[in-house]
């Protein structure tokens, strides 16, 4: 088994001479910001296209210190640039005040270049006797990889970035951005995932604010709808704290992968698809699970579905017309896969949307073995499905195949 992180010095200095690395260094930094940092109430760090505005590079404020990140305010400047000693020299140079023109005695400036910079504590220790600033750290390509071993999440993403993605694990924000935002013709986002959802939503913000170690989710979710749940909780969170636990959340169907992630000792918050992946590993750890619960157990969140007249009114707003959006929201109030799937935005996307969902729902029938092969416990009210059979269905998605509350039946 691999270990984690599987990201090397070398990999780090890679992604420096990558192309447009220069607007994603700030997002990969705000991310472990946000995944290691303890009491962060302000985290101002534009990436990509934002990186062209002037003034710092970041701003943060965080209430506790951590070992990369300075208690109180701090200013941060961000480099990939080779030359790091007089990148960092050119930008001290020009920093003679805080963000606001504040004394800077009371603010800590982090200089980050993600080159070998191999005289950045020198560097340091020589700007920290001018005493402009409170203090001065200089981070080189060692101290982020050092970085990343207490960032797990973040790790993750960069580990996609660079083409090294983990097997079966991808961070909740890059999920719901990548995978689900953009496989349909019209987004379904939080408006519509969460229409009608608004007090499954509180108690889910709730229960991952308490720490609670195992939180089970009920609804009859299909995988993709329980992560799209999560995730629309995260970004419809308009508080740090939530923000921040977004950051550190991963999706995790590989059971190999799950064992690594909770030896980790950074906290985690991990999305799997079954309570199966979880047999056999430990039980004491410092991490939160999100599953789906299982048939018949009180779920600690009942998500309803969803509002059809809410997300008719959104699939309005978007320009569908109203004959069109009535029959959407009434397949939204079946299932939100079902108007995933009808809004695929080409056949090969809908094609795999359904395999990823008969893949999901072959995996817990042979997990829990229904006579039918069906998650409902119907207890064979319909024909067994052999294993061969359940296979052909995986491979082609779910065409010809019909779920509904009496089990997995044929069309």
């Amino acid at each position: 088994m691999a270990q984690w992180p599987q990201l090397s010095r070398e990999d780090l200095l890679h992604a420096a001479g990558l192309a447009g690395f220069d607007a994603d260094l700030p997002l990969m930094v705000r991310r472990l910001i946000a995944e290691t940092g303890r009491g962060v109430t302000e985290l101002d760090m534009p990436g990509g296209s934002g990186v062209a505005a002037g003034g710092f590079d970041g701003i943060v404020t965080a209430a506790e210190h951590t070992p990369f990140i300075p208690a109180g305010t701090s200013v941060w400047e961000l480099s990939v640039e080779n030359g790091a000693q007089l990148k960092a020299d050119s930008d001290y140079g020009k920093r003679l005040a805080g963000p606001n023109g504040e004394a800077t005695d009371q603010i800590s400036y982090v200089q980050v270049g993600l080159a070998r910079w191999t005289k950045a504590r020198t560097w340091a220790a020589g700007r920290n006797r001018e005493r402009r600033w409170k203090k001065v750290h200089a981070y080189n390509v060692d101290s982020l990889h050092a970085w990343l071993d207490t960032a797990p999440a973040t790790t993750a993403l960069l580990a996609e970035r660079l083409g090294k993605a983990w097997p079966g694990v991808r961070p909740v924000e890059t999920w719901w951005t990548d995978w689900w935002l953009r496989s349909t013709t019209i987004p379904l986002d939080v408006d519509i995932v969460l229409a009608g959802r608004q007090s499954a939503a509180t108690d889910l913000g709730d229960l991952v604010r308490s720490g609670q170690s195992m939180i089970t989710i009920g609804g009859d979710l299909h995988a993709d709808e329980l992560y799209a749940f999560v995730a629309a909780v995260f970004d419809d969170a308009d508080d740090a704290e939530l923000k921040t636990v977004a950051a550190r959340t991963l999706v995790v169907q590989s059971r190999d992968s799950l064992a690594q992630l909770l030896g980790q000792a950074a906290r985690l918050v991990l999305l799997i698809p079954d309570a199966g992946l979880l047999a056999g590993l430990p039980l004491q750890h410092d991490h939160q699970v999100i599953v789906p619960a299982e048939p018949g157990e009180n779920a600690d969140v009942n998500v309803s579905r969803v509002d059809d007249e809410q997300v008719r009114q959104r699939l309005r707003q978007a320009g569908v017309e109203n004959g069109r959006a009535y029959g959407y929201g009434a397949l939204a109030r079946r299932s939100l896969s079902a108007l995933r799937r009808a809004l695929a935005v080409t056949c090969a996307a809908r094609k795999l949307i359904a395999a990823g969902q008969a893949a999901c729902l072959y995996s817990l029938m042979v997990r829990r073995g229904c006579v039918c092969g069906a998650v409902c416990g119907c207890r064979g009210r319909v024909p067994r499905w052999g294993a061969a059979e359940l296979r052909v269905v995986v491979g082609r998605g779910l065409g010809g195949v019909g779920v509904g509350c009496s089990g997995l039946r044929r069309s």
